[in-house]
């Protein structure tokens, strides 16, 4: 289970945000920093550190030819990402990703039109944001 283990907040000239958040558990560490404003795209970096064994296995039962499935898995996460939020909102957050065994760094940012699509969506009930856990219930009264 991941444990926030740090949180910053400050507000920067102009009413832009920046915000530093550190989660860790037994095998990885995440920090991630942002920056956003009223009306300015978002942007975020965000790092991801693996053990050595969260990552390659515990010693003594790491299955032969492991470099090569490293090696294939950090070739497919390198480049540009699309990461999507809910299906009924248009693919529009992107970023870059860079992987090396045990390290992933990823550069998102997301524009203004679709931070405005996201608001709009959360105005309303979304069975599908409900249905995978990103939006809580509503209440049955």
């Amino acid at each position: 289970m991941q444990k926030m283990t740090g949180f910053n907040c400050t507000r920067l000239p102009g009413g832009v945000y920046l915000v530093f958040q550190r989660f860790a558990d037994e095998g990885a560490i995440s920090r991630s920093w942002s920056l956003s404003g009223r009306g300015a795209p978002k942007l975020s970096l965000s790092v991801l550190v693996q053990t050595r064994d969260e990552y390659y296995g515990p010693p003594g039962n790491r299955p032969p030819g492991l470099w090569k499935r490293v090696l294939r898995a950090v070739a497919k996460s390198n480049g540009r990402t699309t990461s999507y939020y809910c299906p009924d909102l248009p693919p529009s957050r992107s970023g870059i990703a860079l992987a090396v065994p045990r390290y992933l760094a990823t550069l998102r940012w997301d524009g203004r039109r679709w931070n405005q699509k996201v608001t709009e969506h959360l105005k309303r009930p979304c069975p599908t944001c409900t249905a995978a856990g990103w939006r809580q219930a509503e209440d049955a009264t």
